[in-house]
């Protein structure tokens, strides 16, 4: 078949003669113009038209140049015509199309690289991390290399023999250390041992210098007691009040009843019109407390009974009390301020020694209560006691009276000072009647205003002097510790 030319279009209306410079310009986007990955589908078409219409005219055996003129216009014609087949929609389409799939290239190529991005940071962070580690752990393994001392691995057999013997001559010489150390600690021992007795003997050669010099100089063979002054006047009070309470149960009459010669003798001591003095009652109960006052003179003062000190406390009291009248009396004693704190001393320790060696005797003491405790009973509220609980209570009371008496004496014995005893004023001549003085007497009870005048009856208590002190100093000076209790008339 030959080549037909295009088909002819059904007749229409005569369009007018339109030029190309009056066709409206339509703008295609510079991208699609240029964009080499578009198809070229309309190219193609207006090709093969050209193609197509070159063969047309070949075949009506038109001139060559003719044909072109003809070609000319035929494609220009067809060229402007494809081009209004496109419309503004199928451009925009295409564009979307275009620039869709450039969207989703680009996502795919952006995603893919994050993607690719994200594991490269963390193979980097991983790697890096494992690297700082593993540098970390190589230089503490280094540094711990460092510390442990590696032993030489290309030791010689010379060396390993020379500190195999250096090791033996280390041992056998710390074995010489020890062997010494031992025989030091043996004799330091030994040492402290010696020196602990030598201690002791120099201790006792101390001692003994001590003693001689003592006995060289006079000093103490037995420590004599500081006793205050308070303490012996508080005694003396007590002393004084038990006897009161035990005189307010024994103020019966005993005119009528036998008196043993010691009451008698005790009574008359007292006052010689002492059985006048009893029929009256005022004057009974007081000259029973001064009854009672004479037998610790005469029992505990003055030790006629062993109650303490032994044996020879008696002899050793007359003794003391002749040396101190003595030395008192003396006017041509020679040295007199230094040999009174001697003999007080002297004194005060042999009390003192005495008392150790021979310390209250409860037996004769016992004894001696209940003895006088029987000379009492004429003295009973009706001549008897009522019942054995009085009679025990007498005994209890005139007990306790005897051991407040001991420890007084103990006191006064002992110290450096020196206590005396005396039922009269010393500072009045002894073989007249006594005068009041207040300075060293109390009245118990007077018939008229007491004056220094005033005739002093009979004494109730005694007057404790005392001469020097405690310390054995101020022997010079004498006090009245105790006044001396009285009747005056």
């Amino acid at each position: 078949m030959g080549s037909q030319g295009p088909k002819p279009k059904p007749e229409t209306a005569p369009r007018p003669q339109t030029k190309m410079s009056d066709l409206p310009k339509v703008e295609v986007p510079l991208y699609f113009a240029v964009d080499q990955t578009t198809p070229p589908v309309k190219q193609e078409e207006q090709g093969d038209t050209i193609m197509s219409s070159d063969s047309y005219l070949s075949s009506d055996g038109l001139n060559p140049k003719e044909a072109a003129v003809d070609v000319d216009h035929s494609v220009s014609a067809q060229s402007y015509s494809a081009t209004l087949d496109w419309t503004v929609g199928e451009i925009l389409e295409m564009q979307e199309a275009n620039h869709a799939a450039f969207m989703k290239e680009y996502r795919t190529a952006t995603s893919q690289e994050n993607t690719n991005l994200v594991q490269l940071v963390k193979s980097e962070l991983q790697t890096g991390v494992r690297n700082e580690v593993q540098g970390s752990m190589d230089q503490i393994f280094k540094y711990i290399k460092g510390l442990v001392t590696q032993p030489t691995q290309t030791a010689d057999s010379s060396e390993i023999a020379a500190l195999k013997s250096q090791l033996r001559a280390e041992k056998t010489h710390t074995k010489d250390l020890t062997n010494h150390y031992n025989r030091l600690v043996q004799a330091s021992n030994k040492q402290k041992k010696d020196l602990g007795k030598a201690n002791a003997k120099l201790n006792e050669a101390l001692l003994e210098r001590d003693q001689l010099r003592k006995l060289q100089g006079g000093g103490n063979l037995a420590n004599s007691e500081k006793t205050t002054d308070d303490a012996i006047r508080g005694k003396w009070k007590e002393l004084q009040y038990n006897i009161s309470c035990l005189a307010h149960l024994l103020e019966s009459d005993p005119s009528d009843q036998h008196l043993d010669d010691c009451v008698s003798m005790r009574l008359r001591f007292l006052s010689g019109s002492y059985r006048r003095l009893w029929k009256d009652e005022d004057y009974r109960q007081l000259l029973m407390a001064g009854y009672l006052w004479v037998l610790i003179q005469e029992i505990v003062l003055d030790s006629e009974y062993p109650i303490w000190g032994g044996p020879g406390s008696k002899h050793f009291k007359i003794v003391r009390d002749n040396i101190i009248d003595h030395i008192g009396e003396s006017e041509n004693v020679l040295d007199k301020e230094l040999s009174i704190p001697h003999i007080a001393r002297w004194l005060a320790q042999g009390s003192t020694m005495m008392s150790k060696l021979w310390d209250k005797d409860h037996a004769v003491l016992q004894r001696l209560v209940n003895v006088e405790a029987k000379c009492l009973r004429p003295f009973y509220s009706g001549g008897q006691p009522r019942n054995d609980r009085s009679e025990k209570s007498i005994l209890d009371q005139l007990r306790g009276i005897m051991d407040s008496a001991i420890e007084l004496d103990k006191m006064m014995m002992c110290s450096k000072a020196i206590f005396q005893v005396h039922w009269r004023d010393r500072s009045q001549k002894p073989d007249l009647t006594q005068r009041y003085n207040k300075d060293v007497m109390v009245s118990e009870a007077y018939e008229n205003d007491l004056s220094p005048k005033s005739r002093v009856r009979f004494y109730i208590s005694p007057v404790l002097y005392k001469v020097g002190t405690a310390d054995g100093q101020s022997y010079d000076s004498r006090m009245v510790l105790a006044k001396g209790v009285v009747v005056c008339e």
